[in-house]
């Protein structure tokens, strides 16, 4: 995924749709969760590509720097882990923002 998917996920900014692609950027994650939820590691590993840089700033804002790697990789783990025995949330930052809360309390 290029830069500028992850720029639209930053701004959560409404996309132009493509031809049966997501109008907005909530709904490429949420896309991305569903294919996920199946196994499909390409999905995944471009759901990781267009929000690393998101879920890292908001985890730099709630923990100090010797934590930081390690939250990210317990993040992105417990996605790949748990994204196949649930539906993903309507919003897909909530899930983020319940797995950054396990991140700071662990």
């Amino acid at each position: 995924m290029g830069s500028d998917a992850r720029k639209e996920i930053r701004a959560t900014s409404t996309a132009e749709p493509a031809c049966g692609a997501p109008a907005t950027a909530v709904e490429m994650v949420r896309k991305l969760l569903l294919q996920v939820a199946v196994g499909d590691r390409a999905a995944f590993a471009e759901l990781y590509d267009l929000t690393v840089e998101r879920v890292y700033e908001l985890i730099s804002a709630a923990l100090a720097e010797p934590d930081r790697a390690d939250a990210l990789i317990d993040i992105y783990v417990d996605l790949w882990r748990t994204t196949t025995r649930v539906t993903p949330e309507p919003d897909p930052a909530r899930w983020v923002s319940d797995a950054l809360a396990a991140a700071a309390s662990g």
